[in-house]
């Protein structure tokens, strides 16, 4: 189904082809930029409610991304799916801040906040 999404039904033409890499690069990028732009809300949360429940959400979020994802039925849909894991996924920040708190040992929580 995916090369469906990617590859359109008429001929193709030369100037068709940087459009599948505009696509990918799109992607990557609606999934990414919401992360950036929320990372510090989930942080905050965490700090708020806790940092598991804000887990939890974050891989709900993220399995509820994949299901839109593996089930769209065009490549917008799709890019819709991603937009909404990068908006639900605080999970990274919130990981790596756990680490740092369990650890003891200052040389190894400097080296965890650096990864």
């Amino acid at each position: 189904m995916l090369p469906s999404m990617l590859v359109s039904s008429s001929p193709p033409f030369r100037w068709q082809r940087p459009l599948l890499g505009c696509k990918s690069i799109s992607k990557k990028t609606l999934t990414n930029l919401p992360l950036i732009v929320y990372i510090r809300f989930w942080g905050s949360l965490s700090d708020r409610i806790g940092r598991k429940p804000v887990l939890l959400l974050g891989c709900a979020g993220t399995m509820f991304s994949l299901l839109i994802v593996g089930f769209s039925s065009n490549f917008w849909m799709a890019l819709l799916g991603r937009a909404v894991g990068g908006l639900l996924d605080g999970n990274m920040g919130v990981i790596q801040t756990m680490v740092g708190e369990i650890t003891v040992n200052p040389k190894h929580e400097r080296e965890y906040s650096q990864s």
